[in-house]
């Protein structure tokens, strides 16, 4: 059910059926991360006839299925959505042993200004890559969320470097979403990091079933309230077009591009005519994103597993018909390596945080309407 009155008292009337108005379908947080809701709860999984391989494990046998509500970033996160974190985690980063030269916890679009330790590093995005999607390792993306759950704090800009009032305590960072207190390795080489987010997580690494509904399942596919799956992105059969926007193109991915030319550099958003059923934008091209997902090996107690899945194409590579397949899980690797990067799922706001943020915008309506009247 939708609502799709229009004008602020129709907002509040909205709000108080439980409804979200039409217009809040996409939400923003304080980092600017436009969020879409990911419908039909309960919808079926992927059919045979739906997917391209067919092959079943017992993570893709009930693939997209999802019994609830949530939201997915409407793109993947970008260098200008992800250098607060980076300021605010550096010092744990390093206590833990990383370096300000690592790319896996930075990305390859933000740089230090200083790599003396004794200094803040003064992070910087790098020019031109405002808006191009970053990578990093599983593990990162995990403190991320929890830097998110715990309300994204920051620490005081003008405090000396190396002081308690620089340092965003660790406890934001450890917990919330993930436990990073069970990342760690067995002698076989598998992993004990925890594998699905924690209850009552506000943001977290979007599950396998999470993605593939939000990018590939239409509650209309055959018709008006017909659901079933599309097997690539952006509502469709058929393979993208690679290319430019401004030459036809519909992803990042391939190498249909002028000669010289490094489609990894094309900011997220730039095809916003290709989206999915749900307004999920840059599921082929970009980079690769990060799942809950799994490669398991072995029959004992408990599976051990060895590998994170990532899914989704990435720009200028040209196996990217294969890789956008609805059921194409040969991406991603190990949660210490990086490479993919991170669209991020949330939780869906409850009425009564709708019912305050229209409180909030008619607050803002009356001051400045008082603000304007002329004296």
């Amino acid at each position: 059910m939708a609502c799709f009155r229009t004008g602020l008292a129709a907002v509040v009337a909205c709000v108080s059926l439980g409804v979200p108005p039409a217009f809040a379908a996409t939400q923003s947080t304080s980092l600017g991360i436009n969020f879409v809701t990911i419908g039909a709860p309960g919808n079926r999984a992927a059919r045979p006839d739906e997917r391209y391989w067919n092959i079943n494990t017992p993570q893709t046998e009930q693939i997209g299925a999802v019994a609830y509500e949530y939201r997915l970033s409407r793109t993947e996160i970008d260098a200008t959505q992800w250098i607060s974190f980076v300021n605010a985690f550096t010092p744990h980063w390093e206590a833990m042993g990383g370096s300000r030269f690592d790319s896996s916890f930075s990305s390859e679009s933000i740089s230090p200004t200083s790599y003396d330790p004794r200094q803040a590093p003064g992070w910087r995005i790098n020019p031109g890559s405002e808006h191009k999607a970053v990578t990093m390792t599983w593990r990162v993306a995990a403190y991320y969320c929890n830097w998110l759950h715990n309300g994204a704090a920051t620490a005081d800009p003008n405090a000396a470097w190396g002081t308690p009032q620089s340092i965003v305590p660790i406890t934001n960072f450890t917990s919330g979403a993930y436990d990073t207190s069970t990342f760690g390795r067995r002698p076989d080489g598998s992993y004990t990091d925890q594998i699905t987010r924690s209850a009552g997580a506000r943001f977290w690494i979007p599950s396998l079933d999470e993605w593939t509904k939000a990018v590939y399942y239409d509650p209309n596919r055959y018709g008006a309230g017909r659901e079933g799956y599309w097997l690539r992105p952006g509502g469709q059969n058929d393979p993208l077009v690679s290319g430019l926007p401004s030459a036809g193109g519909q992803t990042s991915a391939g190498g249909n591009f002028p000669p010289g030319f490094d489609a990894r550099t094309i900011p997220v958003g730039s095809y916003p005519n290709i989206e999915g059923p749900w307004g999920v934008l840059d599921a082929s091209g970009g980079v690769s994103e990060w799942t809950e997902g799994t490669y398991t090996a072995g029959a004992g107690a408990p599976l051990r597993w060895y590998n994170r899945l990532a899914r989704g194409s990435v720009a200028g590579t040209n196996d990217y018909i294969g890789d956008d397949l609805i059921d194409s899980f040969n991406g991603g690797g190990s949660p210490i390596l990086s490479g993919p990067g991170l669209r991020l799922a949330a939780t869906v706001p409850t009425p009564a945080a709708y019912l305050g943020m229209v409180l909030g915008l008619s607050l803002t309506i009356r001051r400045s309407r008082s603000c304007c009247v002329d004296s």
